[in-house]
């Protein structure tokens, strides 16, 4: 009996688990104390579990890089380091390519933007955002079982934008990842974002149900619609998402 050969790993991919830890080492997960590392860790992790090659799995490992690490210039920097795919598969999942110190556009053109070009995206770079989306949505929901609706403050949209955002991923990524591999990860996120709104609904603390949670998805939907016209539906000072 033949053993199936997985992906083999070089020095690239220590070379790029060191350029992580230059990115994001001394920063920590917003309004935790969890370093911040911890997540492009679990991204990768994820990543290789559902078949990612070697480009994937270094580009799930610096996938935040040119958000928080220097926009066009740190791209072109991994560009050189490790090759035209990895530096594709990140520059696709970057939001926003912000020089240091520059403010990155509103988060709703930004994040509808970004919606909208994943539907067009290769399996490569849906695999790799389903791996950080489906971390990030673990996280929520561990963190709201602990802290509530206070998690919400740390988003710069509240509930309401946090919501509808991992709503529209849901529906974006299992059009994207068909294969048997692809659309198990899929499956992963629509279950992930089922049971946070069942959390939610359910949860005492947040005053809330799910009549009131279909309504705030109403308006999330207007507010994607104008953001799509360049009109900012939320004008506020942004942090880090």
């Amino acid at each position: 009996m033949t053993t199936p050969i997985g992906t083999q790993f070089t020095d690239r991919f220590a070379a790029a688990c060191t350029e992580a830890v230059a990115v994001h080492g001394r920063e920590f997960r917003k309004g935790t104390s969890i370093p911040y590392l911890s997540h492009p860790l679990a991204v990768a992790s994820i990543a290789i579990e559902f078949g990612a090659d070697e480009d994937q799995a270094i580009a799930a490992l610096l996938h935040d890089a040119v958000e928080d690490g220097g926009g066009q210039e740190k791209l072109d920097q991994l560009r050189a380091q490790f090759g035209d795919e990895v530096a594709r598969i990140v520059d696709a999942l970057s939001d926003a390519k912000p020089a240091l110190g520059k403010t990155k556009p509103p988060w709703w053109e930004r994040k509808v933007r970004y919606l909208d070009a994943l539907g067009d995206e290769s399996r490569a770079v849906a695999l790799v955002c389903a791996a950080d989306k489906l971390h990030n949505l673990r996280a929520i929901r561990a963190d709201h079982l602990e802290i509530g609706p206070q998690l919400w403050g740390r988003f710069a949209t509240k509930r309401r934008g946090t919501l509808w955002y991992y709503g529209r991923l849901a529906e974006i990524l299992p059009t994207r990842l068909t294969d048997e591999t692809g659309s198990k990860l899929a499956a992963l996120i629509v279950e992930e974002y089922t049971e946070l709104l069942k959390q939610v609904a359910a949860d005492p603390r947040e005053s809330t149900d799910r009549t009131a949670l279909e309504a705030e998805r109403v308006e999330a939907r207007q507010f994607e619609s104008e953001a799509r016209k360049h009109i900012d539906p939320e004008p506020r000072d942004e942090g880090k998402l």
